[in-house]
């Protein structure tokens, strides 16, 4: 008997879970109507106020009203269990009207209920299973509970870890707590409490409410904390903060306890920032937090190095205090960014126009019943602007029907309808306030919009697409001043640190910032002469300069993957090994980053976002190279080949989707950015044309001397065409030869060399014209070939993928016969 139990508790369980995981995946909608009738939906969705109900079943909308309906949500082991019931109830009273039918006609006086006992058999059986089922959550529970109890999450500040976990937002939040606390001369027992705040146009910063209590009352104050910068292995994180001034949190990815240690990593950033003089550098301070709580008697008096020195020296005697400087056991680096300009910030700006495309969408709506007019304003006419009137025209119908059922008396004019349209189509919703409709009318309006502008998401996309397109333009044109100014003191500074022989290594627009006239900002923007840039944080700088004395030290390992190369994560023994060069090849990651951001600043886009998704991988490869038993292995050389493949692709690919702003955007190149191109292009054409020199010398396909020297002389177009000549011929031919297969890799090669050697001669013939201005198309073509030349050698294996530079075809027919 205890078997038997065992076993139809068992299939009760089966049961149970087999409904379960039925609910689970499936992804309907039940109604349960007044009447207790279940339907099955698709979708419903329910008014802000409660009273309307609309589901939608096969594509076909219905509102109902709620009193209509006796709950509704996605389908539950209730729904499942009442489908059931009804299921069984529904076929016992077919038996028992058949078998009450059969006794009746045979006399025999008995009358049966099989749907009630059944249903209360299962009604016992399914209180047996949940009673079951609790006695053993409760042992789990117990055992959970036991393990690790519960904690009530409250407004009030965490206490401080007991690991040294990486410090969270919450955990700068609190720092300013105890700040604040200082500050207002509060109890250092006070109870404190923050609370976040809602903006709608903080972004991705967070407002907090500090709260102190202070004199039998709360003392109140508010801060904005956001992230800064993308984490970046060992690299530290960053938060950018407002208390009282603008400032930048760098919290240590190891943690520093050591307060000697702290001020000695500070001190180290010096040498950096005096050998960039007159360039503006922002290091971290002691002062920046401490001049908040402490003050001297002739402090106003003080120069900033000696006031920093004082404060120092003030935290020796005074170490209780040195916990305003440290974030869970950890000191913080501080630094006072209040007089200047995030260029993140700044790039952000120039390409948010998600405000613009809302008022032309809504300012002028009328012309999408004018196709005339709309072809006239955004120059094309597609199909866009018939399907969005046929969206409108749905969505009027079910409008309509919402007034009814609203009773709403007065008359609703087309008018008014298309301009609740427009505003959702505007990424907006409609306000019940001032509208003269009752608020729970609104509620259901928004909803139903929404939900239309949603399942035509196609059509509006390619309309909102329209839009975009052509405020992007104007606002393009109106910004070009802007970009061309930037790209120039971009390429300003990397020519600074060319000069004093320093490498940023993490140059990013969260790393700089743009000081100018706060009073003509951002008109100030317009011209380069008008505002510098200048850098925040110098923890990955190097100084590369050669001396008979030092050797480069080793900067910190690691860099943010959307403007690194792989060559940031490799020691720098293994770099000078793998290049020779390890000076240039430093000065070169500064290269990539300015090549990034001077395409953001023009597209607002980022130019090797692909390519950066790479780097989970290419990470672990530079651990192996950076072993001292790997420095003679080829890892590198793959994680190289693997980035720079990928990183051609995606540059040929975004250059020739953004072809048409690069090209408009016309940088004055100061004579700092001359002097650096013009050095580096001498250098590049002579280690070009030996490199075509030894691709023809070394190769064994073409071997008559004369056709080797026409090789040598033959124009990049040329080559091209010889190279298409064998491709379309390989293609024809049944069995390809091994001898024209080479003979094409071979081309290729050529081909790339050509192209490279071709654009750096063109822009040397730009250089020597008086205050050269070049298209950024070509600044960034060029500063891309530079690197890839440099940073992937010729003898690795070679990349697939083609040419940097299209090729063209050879104005004339003169064609070098193929010998093979």
């Amino acid at each position: 008997m205890k078997k038997l139990f065992k076993l139809f508790v068992l299939m009760a369980l089966l049961t149970v879970c087999g409904a379960a995981l039925f609910v689970h995946f499936s992804d309907k909608q039940v109604l349960v109507l007044a009447d207790g009738t279940l339907k099955t939906v698709d979708e419903v969705w329910a008014s802000e106020s409660g009273n309307l109900i609309s589901y939608e079943v096969e594509g076909e909308r219905v509102l109902l009203k709620r009193e209509e309906i006796k709950s509704y949500g996605k389908r539950n082991l209730g729904h499942v269990y009442q489908e059931a019931k009804e299921y069984i109830i529904n076929h016992f009273e077919r038996v028992e009207s058949f078998l009450n039918r059969f006794f009746q006609k045979n006399h025999i006086n008995v009358g049966l209920s099989l749907t009630q006992n059944i249903f209360l058999l299962g009604l016992l059986l399914f209180l047996v299973i949940i009673l079951f089922t609790r006695c053993s959550g409760k042992k789990k529970s117990k055992s959970v509970a036991e393990a690790a109890p519960l904690v009530e999450e409250t407004v009030s500040p965490p206490e401080a870890p007991q690991n040294d976990g990486a410090p969270t937002r919450i955990d700068v939040v609190g720092f300013f707590l105890e700040l604040f606390k200082k500050q207002i001369g509060a109890d250092p027992d006070a109870p404190v409490e923050y609370v976040p705040l809602m903006s709608k146009n903080s972004g991705p910063n967070h407002i907090y409410e500090l709260r102190v209590r202070h004199m039998d009352d709360w003392a109140k104050r508010r801060m904005t904390i956001g992230p800064l910068g993308e984490e970046s292995g060992s690299k530290s994180k960053c938060y950018y903060v407002i208390y009282d001034i603008h400032m930048v949190i760098k919290i240590p990815a190891k943690p520093v306890t050591d307060f000697e240690q702290y001020i000695e990593s500070i001190k180290k950033e010096v040498h950096i920032v005096n050998k960039l003089i007159p360039k503006e550098c922002i290091i971290p301070k002691v002062s920046v937090v401490l001049d908040m709580i402490h003050s001297f008697e002739d402090g106003d008096d003080i120069p900033p190095e000696r006031l920093e020195e004082k404060y120092i020296n003030w935290m020796r005697r005074s170490p209780e205090h040195q916990k305003y400087l440290k974030i869970n056991n950890s000191f913080v680096y501080i630094m006072d960014l209040s007089k200047y300009y995030f260029l993140s910030h700044i790039l952000d700006e120039l390409h948010d126009i998600k405000h613009l495309i809302a008022r032309e969408i809504t300012e002028n709506a009328a012309i999408i019943w004018e196709p005339a007019k709309f072809k006239g304003r955004y120059g094309i006419e597609n199909d866009a602007i018939f399907e969005i009137r046929d969206v409108f025209n749905r969505s009027a119908v079910i409008v309509r029907r919402l007034v009814d059922r609203a009773g709403i008396t007065t008359t609703v004019s087309d008018y008014q309808i298309q301009s609740w349209f427009i505003t959702h189509l505007a990424h907006d919703t409609i306000s019940a306030n001032g509208s003269g409709y009752p608020a729970s009318f609104i509620s259901d309006l928004n909803i139903i919009l929404k939900k239309m502008v949603k399942d035509h998401s196609d059509v509006v996309d390619v309309y909102r697409k329209t839009i975009k397109n052509y405020i992007y333009m104007s606002f393009f044109e109106q910004n070009k001043a802007q970009m061309a100014a930037l790209s120039g003191n971009l390429l300003d500074v990397l020519a600074w640190f060319r000069t004093k022989r320093v490498s940023m290594r993490d140059l990013k627009p969260d790393n700089l910032f743009v000081a100018g006239d706060p009073a003509r900002y951002p008109l100030f923007l317009r011209s380069a002469q008008d505002f510098s840039l200048g850098i925040i944080d110098v923890e990955t700088a190097v100084d590369f300069e050669k001396s008979k004395y030092n050797s480069i030290k080793q900067p910190l390992l690691g860099g943010t993957p959307f403007y690194a190369t792989p060559s940031h994560f490799l020691r720098n023994d293994i770099l000078a090994k793998k290049f020779g060069n390890l000076g240039k090849i430093l000065h070169l990651q500064d290269w990539h980053a300015t090549l990034v951001m001077i395409y953001k600043a023009i597209t607002g886009d980022l130019l090797f976002d692909q390519t950066a998704k790479l780097f989970g991988d290419l990470r672990n490869m530079m651990i192996q190279a950076n072993h001292p038993d790997n420095h003679r292995s080829d890892i590198f050389e793959e994680a190289s080949r693997m980035f720079w493949h990928s990183a051609v692709v995606e540059f040929q690919e975004k250059m020739e989707g953004s072809q048409k702003p690069l090209k408009s955007v016309l940088v004055a190149l100061p004579e700092s950015v001359q002097h650096m191109f013009g050095k580096v292009l001498i250098k590049e054409l002579r280690s070009i044309a030996l490199s075509i020199k030894r691709c023809v010398d070394t190769q064994n396909i073409f071997e008559k001397e004369q056709i080797r020297q026409v090789l040598l002389k033959a124009s990049h177009a040329k080559i091209c065409q010889l190279k298409t000549d064998l491709e379309s011929k390989s293609k024809s031919s049944a069995n390809p030869t091994k001898s024209r297969t080479e003979a094409i890799a071979f081309l290729h090669k050529l081909a790339d060399l050509k192209a490279q050697f071709v654009h750096h001669a063109y822009m040397q013939k730009l250089l020597s014209k008086p205050d050269p201005q070049l298209s950024a198309h070509d600044i960034l073509t060029f500063m891309f070939n530079v690197m890839l030349n440099n940073m992937y050698r010729s003898e690795w294996k070679p990349l697939c993928g083609e040419a940097i530079i299209e090729c063209e075809m050879p104005d004339d027919e003169t064609i070098i016969e193929a010998t093979i």
